[in-house]
């Protein structure tokens, strides 16, 4: 899952953009962002446990609850979880297919949902007069 690359780098982006020089500290400050932009209430101590378990281990079975993964998508400038999986899937991954898929789970209170996208990269041609009419 991306859980853990999703924690750990809205702890790196609070580390950036605050003074702060402890993972404390950049937990109060997602704290006090995730509420006053999106609403969301978690505890710095939830935070925290997340960060500690994905930075001392590589896979793991902790599973945040939806709305905080995508409140720190969100956080992180993405629209929500989907669009990271499918930036980082890009990122990951070589370009030798025009057809991509990305899927993730996202585990609710009482639910789970499972979503598949497919993402398909068509060329187009266009007469060289209209693209030099469109540049």
């Amino acid at each position: 899952m991306m859980y853990r690359e999703i924690v750990l780098s809205a702890f790196a982006k609070a580390n950036a953009e605050t003074p702060a020089a402890t993972k404390t500290q950049w937990a109060n400050y997602l704290v006090d962002v995730l509420w006053e932009d999106y609403k969301i209430q978690v505890s710095r101590r939830t935070l925290l446990n997340y960060y500690n378990h994905y930075k001392e281990n590589d896979d793991g079975e902790l599973t945040p609850k939806s709305r905080i993964i995508e409140s720190l998508c969100k956080f992180m400038r993405y629209p929500n979880y989907a669009a990271f999986l499918i930036h980082h899937s890009s990122l990951n991954r070589k370009h030798s297919s025009a057809v991509h898929t990305a899927t993730y789970v996202v585990y609710g209170d009482c639910h789970r949902d499972v979503v598949t996208i497919m993402i398909r990269r068509e060329s187009i041609s266009r007469p060289s007069k209209e693209i030099l009419q469109s540049a």
